[in-house]
């Protein structure tokens, strides 16, 4: 079991600091989330653990020693990473897919062990059925679940995950969280994930880290973190907390703080005429169009005859440039040449298919 430390972890962008002060140890074979509202530092502080991202303050020490000081492929083999998208730009098949993991061990000369490692995953995670299909023709579960298979068959110490669960709906959700929690004990390895869901998390989760304000806010379990007051100071939300299956479970409750500040009132005012493709800009007109949001007047309580004058609140105008129309562009061109003491003409072909001839 390797065990993972920060010791007064800080990152910042240029001269913002995003956290500061961060210390952790974790060291046991467990599924550990990171909770915190967008822009908290969540996949910043991942990136660290990885060495995506060069800390700025402080150390991640693996086993003792400084993560700085282990090479990117000596680092593969003791942590994965699952990315919170993966892009297809070339279609292989979910084994070719998964075989990748391999790669920090045996480079790109493939082994039987190799291919029996990576066979083993896909059928852990159930994909046996899928092993000979393309990658890019799987649905966005099927995509995550290949997704750990690879990272599993690296054989690491250490999985990191930034958020596993985005854009699945809630079966798949449920499935992959419990899943790694799973695949944390039988491996015996330390699983360490973004999440959002407060109520999957409650229900997988071994340890929640909270990450608020630039440092970490709460460190325990489902039920020492998930408390109404964490909730309501993280993400400014009311909330109620009641035991289901054992587990925390959170009820989000709609109130004043959740303004959108758009009602049945508001009415839309385009102060341009519409256009629905784009135009190329012209000398003295305007390519800006701006969009008001007016609430209605209301009417007199009196009976009176006008208007009440809107609040400044009121009113929110949106403003946005249209995009200019590309130049006409040139689909093949022919240079001037010459042969046997000939000039020939160059032809031009237009985007149009009208054809041009020059000397």
């Amino acid at each position: 079991m390797t065990e993972i430390k920060l010791e007064n972890l800080g990152f910042a962008y240029d001269q913002k600091m995003i956290f500061r002060n961060v210390n952790v140890t974790i060291d046991k074979p467990e599924l550990v989330c990171i909770l915190g509202p967008n822009g908290a530092g969540k996949s910043t502080l991942m990136h660290c653990l990885n060495k995506l991202s060069v800390p700025t303050e402080g150390r991640v020490l693996l086993d003792g020693h400084d993560l700085q000081e282990f090479s990117l492929k000596d680092l593969s083999k003791i942590i994965s990473f699952v990315p919170h998208q993966e892009d297809t730009t070339f279609s292989m098949t979910v084994l070719d897919t998964v075989l990748m993991g391999r790669i920090p061990h045996s480079g790109n000369l493939m082994t039987s062990d190799d291919v029996r490692i990576a066979a083993e995953n896909i059928k852990l995670l159930g994909m046996q059925s899928f092993a000979m299909h393309n990658f890019d023709e799987l649905s966005a579960g099927q995509h995550q679940k290949v997704m750990i298979a690879r990272s599993l068959a690296q054989e690491p110490r250490i999985m990191l995950l930034d958020e596993p669960t985005a854009n699945l709906d809630v079966k798949y959700q449920m499935l992959v969280m419990r899943m790694l929690r799973d695949v944390a004990k039988l491996k015996g390895i330390t699983v360490i994930t973004i999440c959002h869901d407060l109520n999957v998390t409650a229900m997988y989760a071994d340890r929640i880290l909270m990450l608020y304000d630039g440092s970490i806010y709460a460190d325990g379990t489902v039920d020492e973190v998930l408390t109404h007051d964490n909730i309501v100071r993280l993400y400014g939300i009311d909330c109620e907390v009641m035991q289901l299956q054992g587990r925390p479970h959170i009820a989000l409750l709609d109130g004043d703080e959740l303004d959108s500040h758009l009602d049945e009132n508001y009415v839309v005012h385009d102060d341009a005429e519409d256009r629905s493709t784009p135009v190329a800009p012209t000398k003295g007109k305007s390519n800006t169009v701006n969009i008001s949001l007016k609430r209605k007047p209301k009417e007199p309580a009196d009976g009176r005859e006008g208007e009440v004058a809107p609040k400044k609140k009121d009113t929110v105008t949106i403003s946005f440039k249209r995009k200019p129309k590309e130049p006409e562009q040139r689909i093949h061109e022919k240079p001037f040449t010459a042969r046997k003491g000939r000039i020939h003409r160059s032809t031009i072909w237009h985007m149009d298919g009208r054809r041009r001839r020059v000397w």
